[in-house]
């Protein structure tokens, strides 16, 4: 089937929509649909070019009216490469990371984060060497003062249907160690409350990341991108005895090849990466809580 572009793309604000122009560009016969205003992030952003989703899409976050999009995409069965902020060296946003001197984004390709560890190519090791002299995994941290909740944002407990969350995790763990919620305005050290935790309970939160990279075990959604070397919530009988998860390598290496600098959007690295890749079937890697239900071994051969 012929499509009549290679990829729609929408606008929603300045700083976001210079990100999805780029990616539009290096596809070829592609769309930008501008924005007709700019509106707050919870209104439906108008497109007066866009008639119908009958190609693939590309969009930043779940704001703004791309959730629309994104559902219409998964409705008339199209992809949808879905931007937000970097996996990890996110700390910069929007601005220039100052160690790579450069912007960095990630990119998927159905579905807002990848929550597998991907299968790397030789490309895909070779792009990722201008990581390593700045992001080192330490070695796994046991005992802790607390169980540190890393409290989901309202917006995310809204979109994933969980408005009571953070309530239901304190009465599931109450009575196990102290616990503590960190929201995302806290004023207290990140990095000093993390590495004095015994374990982060997170729903989605990139933060669990950068958790699991110090060696602080982590239960979180099967939706989040902590999911490969973590608990899922739905296990928290194990939150005085987690399993220390000895596959963060390939999972720490799988997370820096699906985030692109600017530069690897603009010249077409990431539409070539992903425009045919498809989600491997099966996981090589056995899951925490399968490894602790079953016993396998953690690089599980399927």
């Amino acid at each position: 089937m012929i499509l009549p572009y290679n990829i729609q793309g929408f606008g929603t604000r300045e700083i976001t929509d210079q990100i999805i122009r780029a990616f539009v560009k290096s596809t070829g016969d592609s769309i930008m649909h501008e924005k007709h205003k700019i509106v707050n992030q919870y209104e439906q952003t108008e497109w007066p070019t866009f008639k119908k989703c009958d190609s693939p899409v590309a969009l930043w976050g779940v704001l703004r009216g791309t959730e629309f999009i994104m559902d219409m995409a998964k409705k008339m069965k199209q992809d949808w490469f879905f931007f937000d902020h970097a996996y990890i060296m996110n700390d910069q946003k929007h601005h220039i990371n100052q160690k790579l001197k450069e912007r960095i984004y990630r990119c998927t390709k159905n579905a807002q984060m990848i929550n597998y560890i991907d299968e790397l190519s030789d490309d895909d090791y070779k792009r990722i060497e201008k990581y390593e002299e700045h992001i080192q995994l330490e070695p796994w941290r046991k005992g802790g003062k607390y169980i540190l909740i890393l409290e989901p944002s309202d917006f995310a407990k809204k979109w994933y249907n969980v408005p009571n969350w953070t309530e239901k995790i304190v009465k599931e763990i109450k009575g196990t160690k102290e616990i503590r919620i960190r929201q995302k305005n806290s004023m207290m050290s990140f990095e000093s409350e993390v590495k004095h935790s015994s374990v982060v309970i997170s729903l989605q939160s990139a933060a669990a990341i950068q958790a699991l990279i110090w060696g602080i075990p982590s239960f979180c959604g099967k939706m989040s991108a902590a999911y490969p070397v973590s608990h899922s919530t739905n296990c928290l009988q194990w939150i005085k005895d987690p399993y220390y998860h000895d596959m963060r390598e390939p999972w720490l290496h799988s997370l820096l090849a699906n985030q692109y600098t600017w530069t690897e959007i603009v010249d077409g690295t990431c539409w070539n990466r992903l425009k045919n890749k498809k989600k491997p079937k099966g996981n090589k890697y056995a899951t925490v809580d399968k490894i602790m239900v079953e016993g396998k071994p953690a690089a599980l051969r399927l």
